[in-house]
């Protein structure tokens, strides 16, 4: 049985908390979690005939030259920020002008606010606002806490259920041409 592979991107500052959010979903062992060097890898089994590949970009800005080509070929963005560093969130548009060279402009994204655990430095309006700048399709925002496991499954969960409904829509345009 042949599995179609979907390329997720996963991308923001570094110690924003990317690669916790995974291994938080993933059940593993948080205190293990170390920076990423260059890019972790990991797999989301939508069905038997389907998953998610999502690419946990590191954030340092010495693997930035990196980045552009990693984003070729993804048909979704994860933007991730820290709640608690504004500096992060104000960085996304920098991350979205990088996304938008390796991936285009009309690439769907999901925005994280992470972290929120250590308290929320930075109001609602600000965050809407930036997230506007960054002029791509967003697709829905979340707030979470990968240490607290907060809001962490609700992302995932929201994952599968988009490209359920893209593959199911797929198979029954597929299933109405014959």
């Amino acid at each position: 049985m042949i599995t179609r592979i979907v390329k997720v991107v996963m991308a923001g500052d570094g110690g924003v908390g990317k690669t916790t959010l995974l291994e938080s979903y993933r059940g593993g062992d948080l205190s293990k979690v170390t920076m990423t060097i260059g890019v972790n890898l990991m797999s989301i089994k939508i069905d038997e005939r389907f998953s998610l590949q999502i690419w946990d970009l590191s954030g340092q800005e010495q693997y930035r030259f990196l980045i552009d080509v990693f984003f070729r070929g993804a048909k979704l963005a994860i933007l991730v920020f820290d709640v608690s560093r504004p500096q992060t969130l104000y960085n996304l548009v920098k991350w979205a002008s990088i996304l938008k060279e390796g991936a285009g402009d009309k690439i769907p994204t999901i925005v994280i606010g992470n972290k929120t655990d250590l308290g929320k430095n930075i109001d609602d309006e600000e965050i809407k606002k930036v997230i506007e700048e960054l002029k791509l399709p967003i697709l829905k925002y979340f707030e979470t806490s990968a240490i607290n496991n907060e809001g962490v499954i609700e992302v995932f969960s929201y994952l599968k259920q988009l490209f359920s409904a893209i593959k199911k829509r797929q198979e029954s345009s597929l299933g109405s041409t014959s």
